[in-house]
């Protein structure tokens, strides 16, 4: 993890391979953000998603996956959210998306510790945009969309995810799945 505005970048977390099953997925799933927003209070869970994604899902939230994740970031106990509460499929439109990272899940008494961002895409081109930005205080990075790769965003009070605008010249919106993971004490 970098220091200040704490993230690692892990190329090819997902292989070229395994992202060819989610080439569909923005047919099935809805990506707007008002249907985003409706969905988060209702039936935003997992069991609404194609059976692809809730197996990856349920992969990045097994306990072999998470204890990985308390290693590369000096973390021990992580727990990931039960919910997908904040998380799932983002609604990137072409004007872009931002999400400030949750604090904590109050009814379970967890405190937020870290959000990866996956790119679902098999093949996003670097000119269709769709940037990931991360930013806190006067902290800012902007990190390119690629094929595969996770982005693992250590939280803090006030850290945003954010996705640059998106090209005309791309065919749809990137396809970026987010997953949220807690402890039990504040950091």
């Amino acid at each position: 993890m970098r220091s200040g505005l704490q993230y690692c970048v892990i190329d090819n977390l997902l292989f070229p391979e395994s992202l060819k099953g989610f080439q569909g997925i923005n047919n099935e799933v809805k990506d707007h953000a008002q249907e985003y927003e409706r969905l988060s209070e209702s039936a935003r869970t997992e069991l609404s998603y194609p059976y692809k994604l809730r197996a990856l899902i349920w992969e990045l939230n097994s306990g072999s996956f998470t204890r990985l994740l308390g290693h590369l970031s000096n973390m021990e106990a992580l727990l990931p959210d039960p919910h997908l509460r904040g998380g799932g499929i983002l609604p990137i439109t072409a004007d872009g998306f931002s999400l400030e990272l949750p604090a904590q899940l109050t009814e379970y008494k967890l405190h937020h510790r870290l959000t990866l961002a996956v790119s679902l895409d098999d093949q996003w081109q670097q000119e269709w945009g769709a940037d990931i930005h991360l930013a806190k205080n006067n902290q800012s990075a902007s990190l390119p969309n690629r094929s595969g790769q996770g982005i693992l965003i250590k939280s803090c009070p006030h850290t945003v995810l954010g996705f640059k605008p998106i090209s005309t010249l791309a065919p749809r919106p990137p396809r970026i799945l987010v997953v949220h993971y807690y402890a039990q004490t504040p950091a």
